[in-house]
């Protein structure tokens, strides 16, 4: 299967003047942004989100593991 994503690492920026959170890829672009009415949710959405890259690549070398 092939992968489809930005590059990470993705980053976490810092909240907007309008309370969204940005999620930006290694060259800086959006991957989303979050809006939440609790700050701290948001946060750790946008920590998980940030991950994604790192979490399919543990994933992708756990399947070999696994595999061998």
């Amino acid at each position: 299967m092939e992968t489809k994503h930005s590059i990470g690492p993705w980053k976490v920026g810092a909240m907007t003047t309008s309370g969204h959170t940005i999620v930006r890829n290694a060259s800086g672009g959006m991957v989303c942004v979050l809006e939440s009415v609790y700050q701290s949710m948001r946060d750790a959405d946008a920590d998980l989100i940030a991950q994604a890259p790192d979490l399919l690549a543990e994933r992708d070398r756990l399947r070999q593991v696994n595999a061998d």
